[in-house]
């Protein structure tokens, strides 16, 4: 599995189209995502390791700012190979707004 971490000052809503978009078209498979607050996004996934590089470079272009550790696992040396490899992505929003909050609907009984 990889990890890959990184950070965004841009807009939330932005970066979250992009990486979306990033991740679709590396071809990879997005199995599940999560979003605590307006604070990171979490984001689980497979890839073959041939598109490896690609998603990478997609996820570079966004914007975000990917750290070392992340940029060294995604060059590993089977990067060639197709079978699949799951990773996470993590990525934390920087900025001055207060807390996200959302209303929960009360359910009746």
């Amino acid at each position: 599995m990889i990890r890959i971490e990184g950070v965004t000052r841009a807009p939330r809503n932005e970066m979250i189209a992009r990486v979306s978009r990033a991740i679709q078209d590396a071809g990879a498979d997005i199995l599940d995502s999560r979003f605590y607050s307006n604070l990171s996004m979490f984001v689980a996934g497979e890839i073959a390791w041939s598109k490896i590089g690609m998603l990478s470079d997609l996820l570079a272009g966004t914007g975000l700012r990917l750290n070392e550790r992340s940029i060294e696992a995604m060059q590993e040396p089977n990067a060639g190979q197709d079978r699949l490899v799951a990773f996470h992505l993590v990525v934390v929003f920087v900025h001055d707004e207060p807390d996200l909050r959302i209303a929960v609907p009360a359910v009746p009984g």
